[in-house]
């Protein structure tokens, strides 16, 4: 049957009046190509920003006309216009067996324009949660003294924002200073403290009979490292007029 089909293609005929229904539509020629079939013709509107809804039927062999489905190229419901010629692909043998004849209707139909009428569709936005800013914070705080070896024990409450300042008491020292917070605000936070204060002393000979105590300044710098509630602090400090290092830590939560 197949055979049949491409031979009797050769002779197959165009009506271009019937293919003038919709009046847009002129000039329609087909020409046999393989196994297909191509439909040419013309649009008279030459505007491309105009959209089309181009439908094509056949009427074979004098029966009444149906609508192609195996089409492709410049058919459906969006066919620009603008173009000088318009061309429709029809795989006839995935349709018909064989044809005598063929009349092809063409129509075009307008795409109405989007009015301002349509109301937008809501949009949704989405925004990351702001991090939670813990600006207090308070620590067990621990000083070791290099030159008497000794570890003493109290506690730091601080205050962060961009700026801050902190409080540190133990039976070895009373300070007090800035703190500059780097990435403030963040969960995940690192900050910069620099202070100063009184720091204890003793001295004791026994062979003279001497004892002294009191207390000297000193200075201290550090930083502090705050993951969410957890802080962790680490720093250096120097009693002045003894010039006695010592190293300071301490271990809080924040909140």
């Amino acid at each position: 049957m197949k055979t049949f089909l491409l031979t009797s293609l050769l002779f197959l005929f165009i009506f271009p009046g019937y293919g003038q229904i919709a009046p847009k539509v002129a000039d329609i020629v087909a020409e046999r190509e393989g196994d297909n079939i191509n439909i040419f013709y013309n649009i008279a509107d030459k505007d491309p920003n105009v959209i089309y809804k181009v439908r094509i039927n056949a009427a074979l062999d004098g029966k009444a006309p149906v609508a192609l489905r195996s089409v492709s190229g410049d058919v459906g419901d969006n066919v620009r216009g603008g173009k000088a010629r318009y061309k429709i692909v029809w795989e006839a043998l995935k349709e018909v067996n064989q044809i005598g004849t063929a009349e092809f209707f063409i129509t075009a139909e307008k795409v109405p324009a989007m009015t301002n009428n349509v109301k937008p569709q809501p949009t949704t936005t989405v925004t990351s949660p702001k991090p939670r800013n813990r600006k207090w914070m308070l620590a067990a705080d621990m000083m070791y003294n290099v030159d008497t070896e000794e570890t003493n024990f109290g506690f730091t409450i601080a205050y962060f924002k961009r700026w801050g300042g902190y409080l540190t008491y133990n039976d070895y020292r009373i300070t007090a200073g800035p703190i500059y917070t780097l990435n403030h605000p963040s969960n995940t936070t690192m900050s910069l403290y620099l202070g100063g204060g009184a720091f204890y002393y003793s001295e004791f000979d026994f062979y003279n009979g001497y004892y002294d105590e009191g207390y000297n300044p000193g200075a201290e710098a550090g930083f502090i490292t705050a993951i969410r509630w957890f802080t962790f602090s680490m720093g250096g400090a120097l009693d002045l007029f003894e010039a006695i290092p010592s190293v300071t830590a301490s271990i809080g939560v924040r909140f």
